[in-house]
């Protein structure tokens, strides 16, 4: 039995249709995007011999009512921190995002400044 073009192409619209449908299902419902709360900040903290390196997400900041405190050790000396784009550990950032000339951990070159320049303590 032959098809007629017509119902070939409705046939083929249906199913490009369908497909569609699904995808944006999967996309909205399934793969819920990343709304500024999910962000993740980075965190080191300096308080004993090996530092301590964790993540909180946005929405969880608010759950430290005096501040950030480790979940290792639980002290207060945390700090920012970024990511080494060389080794990959946290490294503590200054006010403002500054960043250090090197890497703590690695030595590797940053395109960061003298940190301490930023810190009225002088620095970390």
């Amino acid at each position: 039995m032959k098809m007629k073009r017509s119902h070939v192409i409705g046939v083929v619209s249906a199913v490009v249709m369908g497909a569609a449908g699904i995808g944006l299902i999967v996309k909205f419902f399934v793969d819920k995007p990343e709304t500024p709360a999910d962000k993740v900040t980075l965190w080191i903290c300096l308080a004993e011999d090996v530092p301590h390196e964790f993540d909180v997400k946005v929405k969880d900041l608010g759950s430290f009512p005096n501040g950030v405190v480790c979940p290792v050790c639980g002290s207060e000396d945390v700090h920012r921190a970024m990511q080494c784009p060389e080794c990959g550990h946290y490294i503590p950032t200054g006010l403002h995002g500054a960043t250090p000339e090197t890497c703590m951990f690695c030595g590797a070159e940053l395109a960061g400044g003298k940190i301490d320049t930023f810190h009225s303590k002088g620095g970390h």
